[in-house]
């Protein structure tokens, strides 16, 4: 959710002392495959030990939610939110909200206050305290009382919340330690919610039950709900008070305003005045190294009746029942997700508590996510694509239920074109205006939604979105502009209306997932033309920046920000979104432009050893005219960790795991204190993040798809399962194929998903496709994922076989959709060519009713493989797959690319992988599509 767009500076000059740390890229890890012949089991082995603690950092969170995963909602807040708060309340429960009227906050704060009877020093003005929070494993939303106006209090001071899942109550336990060897402290705390009663003329009936040890103030009269406060141990006082009374004196005053005056309250029972407060109050002592336990707990209820209910519940067990109950379903939730285990506790502490903190931020019944824990920056809106990437990261951690809600929630607000707007209120879900369009939701939502479905297999799920996809898919299709990119917007940064490479690049898989859903729908029309959308908008993203129309990609080495609307002028900022094209498989981590755009980033925008800023000169965080707080970043080109968590992606898939480690530390240790996700940015001259947006749950999800990634128990591309294919270039295969690789430099090449081959054979298992045409032939060269052939005649013998539909489309030809050995094909086919490895014969076959008909072998040369690298290359006639023998340039036909393997122990042979394009015969003057280029 970025916002602003900056002015080009140069950057300032710092010392040496404040470049950051360094951080071990060491890492140990045991991957859980299960017993022999089960489905694998995701994720790490949980009993891999940790050899190394990266420590977070010492900035606290200044404000976290947590939820009962129903139907409340509290939200925590420091004194400060932000260096430009000027508010006047204390470390406190700023927030409750309930499912019945979440745009209502039922409380002005919950907040403890405290007086030191042995020493007579009062504790008591709130705002005065420091204070750090942070969310734990356990569910525990732990926050620790720092100096009170510089000074440290003579007892440490806890005060931890757990809103127990599936009850309508918080509890609250004060943990007051006294770290003294030799003096006993007698201590007073008061335990105070004052009420948010939102009609001034109307009276809030205030009342004391003491058979239940609760006070409940009903708000009902103003049509809004009744709170509950109830002391899980005899209160010394207590006080149904007037928040506009603050004579100490007066029987009915607040009981603040009694507990700053007396130390005590006046046990007034009752109160009908619109200003109420309840508060209870307790006098321990606590001996010289000993420690007090105190719990209360604040539930909610739509009637006095259900108030009443959630108080016999909470007050029917223990404080100490309450936090180990939540502890438990946060073990059980956790466990029942992907696991992660590194050599590092500290990254496996801050994966636990990302997700934790996702969870508890997400809205438990319209499944939206804020912007920020942190209300003070953006508020209440939730992002679209913020949103969609949290849904993402918890189907990716299999967390599935809250993703759901998510999905359910796009699928049933979308636009009547497709889209989305930017903004809603994470409340109601209503519409906020914000700057617009921003359409990269639109391929983050079916990204999301195929990635769900793929894991679930939820025909349900299916049902609900598939409409949205339609509607999605149909718009991004419908919208392509004449130079081959999808509909200009706003994009990720907010700064720009233009043909931005991050939107583009979320069109291009979120295409590719539509397509894979429609064939699970039998919908292989939509499936064909989605697929052929994403294949132009990538070849107008790798299409040079110096072309007309231009493209994106820079010669410089990287891909522009993007193109302004008038098509021409090209924005050649480097941006580190572009790294997007990577981590949704757009463009091949191995390949020659992708390696050199992550070199570039890295060398032009790392920071802090191991962050990635946004962009060059990017001055948001620093002098920015939009920065949320002023200067937090304390120099230009901040870091941003979700840029440098794809960054991290980058580094596994091509290859470089320490690297890919070395950043997920950094991330951890530029996380808050306890590891909370930071906000948008780290302010890389003091390694510290920064607090107006702490915690991101978009921050969150990018660690954790990162470390899935790394981990190796998820990937968070989208193959192509069929791409449009064409390129002019001629290659002389010859019988020594080694000889002839480096001619196929630069023709576009296309990835497959490892893994597929039906014999499990990595021989067979189609990594990548070549393919280019000439005048008259069609070269084509397969490299399969081990990187080695059989040789001639020798055992497992393999196969490579080409299925192509006639390139004339002659209506009297039969088409086949069944392969040589049973196999379904992509689409019905006419043709066959192909040479097996016992074989020196150069077979072709047409497609009969009943199977495949040999005809003549082809006299050119046969299909030659190296049987050192894995890789086999042929020179198809076009006239044997073209009836009358021969076809028009420009002319579409799709394509089967097979390589077929003979199990050795039984003769029987697999249609092992396939790989499907859509070739258009390519003339030497025309534009080609893509792909991917010189791996």
């Amino acid at each position: 959710m970025l916002r602003a767009t900056g002015r080009r500076r140069g950057r300032p000059s710092l010392p040496t002392s404040l470049l950051g740390i360094g951080l071990a890229a060491a890492v140990a890890l045991s991957v859980n495959s299960g017993a022999p012949g089960a489905a694998p089991t995701r994720g790490l082995d949980a009993a891999a030990t940790a050899s190394t603690t990266t420590l977070p950092s010492t900035t606290s969170a200044t404000s976290l939610y947590v939820n009962n995963w129903q139907n409340l909602t509290a939200i925590w807040n420091a004194s400060e939110l932000n260096q430009d708060d000027t508010g006047d309340s204390g470390p406190r429960i700023a927030e409750l909200r309930a499912s019945n009227q979440w745009s209502t906050n039922q409380i002005v704060d919950y907040t403890g206050f405290f007086e030191d009877a042995t020493d007579n020093v009062k504790y008591d003005q709130a705002h005065d305290f420091a204070s750090s929070a942070y969310l734990d494993e356990n569910g525990v939303l732990n926050t620790t009382y720092g100096q009170y106006s510089g000074a440290s209090t003579p007892i440490t001071i806890k005060r931890d919340y757990v809103m127990v899942p599936n009850e309508p109550f918080l509890v609250v336990r004060y943990t007051l330690t006294n770290p003294s060897s030799s003096t006993a402290y007698n201590w007073k705390v008061l335990d105070q919610v004052h009420l948010n009663n939102t009609s001034s003329s109307t009276n809030v009936a205030g009342s004391y039950d003491s058979t239940r040890t609760a006070m409940f103030g009903n708000m009902t009269g103003s049509g809004q709900d009744v709170v509950t406060l109830g002391a899980l141990q005899s209160p010394t006082s207590y006080q149904v008070g007037n928040d506009s009374d603050c004579t100490a004196s007066d029987a009915g005053a607040s009981a603040w305003c009694q507990f700053d005056t007396n130390g005590a309250l006046d046990d007034n029972a009752s109160a009908a005045t619109p200003n109420v407060d309840l508060g209870f109050q307790n006098t321990v002592t606590i001996p010289a190294g000993g420690t007090q336990t105190l719990y209360y707990y604040l539930g909610l209820g739509t009637t006095l009746a259900a108030a009443q209910a959630a108080s016999d519940t909470a007050r029917a067990q223990t404080g100490a029942y309450w936090f180990n109950t939540t502890a438990t379903d946060y073990a059980n939730w956790l466990a029942s997700g992907t696991k992660l285990s590194t050599s590092d506790s500290g990254v496996n502490t801050a994966y636990l508590r990302n997700l934790v903190v996702m969870k508890n931020s997400q809205n438990p019944t319209n499944g939206l996510f804020p912007a920020a824990t942190n209300p003070g920056s953006y508020g209440y809106k939730a992002w679209m694509r913020d949103g969609a990437f949290a849904a993402t990261a918890l189907d990716a951690a299999g967390h599935y239920t809250e993703a759901a809600d998510f999905w359910d929630w796009m699928a049933a607000n979308q636009l009547s074109n497709g889209t989305w707007h930017t903004t809603y209120d994470e409340w109601s879900g209503a519409y906020i205006s914000f700057v617009e369009p921003e359409y990269d939701s639109l391929g983050e939502f079916l990204v999301g939604v195929q990635k769900h479905y793929a894991d679930t297999g939820s025909a349900s799920f299916l049902a609900t979105v598939w409409p949205a996809v339609q509607a999605a898919a149909n718009f991004i299709e419908d919208n392509i502009a004449s130079n081959g990119l999808g509909a200009a917007d706003a994009s990720i940064w907010e700064e720009t209306v233009q043909y931005n490479v991050f939107t583009q690049a979320y069109y291009v898989a979120g295409l590719r997932a539509a397509a894979l859903l429609a064939q699970t729908e039998s919908s292989s029309a939509s499936a064909d033309a989605w697929n052929g959308a994403a294949s132009t908008i990538l070849s107008g993203v790798q299409r040079s920046d110096t072309w007309s129309p231009p493209g994106l990609y820079n010669s410089a080495g990287y891909y522009d920000r993007g193109i302004a609307t008038d098509g021409t002028t090209v924005n050649s900022l480097l941006d580190s979104s572009s790294l997007a094209l990577v981590l949704t498989g757009d463009l091949d981590a191995d390949s020659s432009r992708a390696q050199s755009m992550a070199a570039t980033i890295d060398a032009d925008l790392t920071h802090d050893t191991s962050g990635i800023a946004r962009y060059t000169d990017d001055d948001y965080y620093y002098d920015s005219p939009y920065d949320p707080a002023g200067d937090e970043a304390l120099a230009a080109e901040p870091v941003w960790p979700n840029m440098t968590m794809f960054d991290a992606v980058y580094d596994v898939f091509s290859g470089n795991t320490a690297e890919a480690f070395t950043r997920l530390q950094y991330y951890a240790s530029r996380s808050g204190v306890g590891y909370m996700p930071p906000g948008e940015a780290v302010a890389w001259p003091t390694g510290q993040p920064v607090v107006s947006t702490m915690s991101e749950p978009l921050t969150a999800a990018s660690f954790v798809i990162a470390s899935l990634t790394y981990a190796g128990s998820y990937d968070p591309r989208v193959s192509a399962s069929n791409a449009n294919a064409g390129a002019y270039a001629t290659v002389n295969i010859t019988t020594t194929p080694s000889n002839d690789w480096s001619q196929w430099t630069g023709i576009p090449y296309f990835t497959f998903p490892k893994g597929k081959s039906a014999s499990g054979s990595a021989m067979t298992d189609i990594r990548d496709v070549y393919i280019s045409n000439d005048a008259n032939y069609i070269y084509v060269r397969v490299d399969n994922d081990s990187g080695a052939f059989s040789a001639y005649d020798t055992s497992p013998q393999f196969a490579l076989l080409v299925y192509a539909q006639d390139f004339n489309h002659s209506t009297s030809l039969t088409g086949r959709s069944t392969g040589e050995y049973g196999a379904t094909l992509d689409h019905p086919m006419n043709y066959l060519v192909g040479r097996w490895s016992d074989s020196a014969a150069y077979a072709t076959f047409t497609a009969g009713s009943s199977g495949w008909t040999a005809g003549a072998n082809l006299s050119s040369i046969a299909p030659q493989w190296d049987t050192s690298t894995g890789r086999i290359e042929a020179a198809i006639p076009i006239s044997a797959v073209a009836s009358g023998g021969s076809a028009a340039t420009g002319s579409y036909a799709y394509l089967d690319i097979e390589l077929a393997y003979q199990n050795p122990s039984t003769g029987v042979w697999d249609d092992d992988d396939l790989g499907a394009l859509h070739y258009r015969l390519t003339g030497s003057g025309t534009a080609w599509l893509y792909g991917n280029t010189a791996r």
